[in-house]
């Protein structure tokens, strides 16, 4: 059984992310990328890439 299945079984509402990530979720997804995906590319750019110059 692979995670999306057992997210509804247990009703357990489930995020995949999108293009709002700048403010809480940000760092959120970046530190759950760098936890199970460590040494692989990912999408996920660092917080800097959309600050304002």
């Amino acid at each position: 059984m692979d995670l999306p299945e057992i997210a509804q079984r247990e009703q357990r509402p489930m995020y995949g992310g999108g293009m709002g990530e700048l403010g809480v979720g940000r760092g959120q997804i970046e530190l759950l990328a760098a936890m199970f995906h460590p040494d692989a590319p990912n999408d996920v750019a660092p917080s800097a890439y959309n600050e304002d110059e």
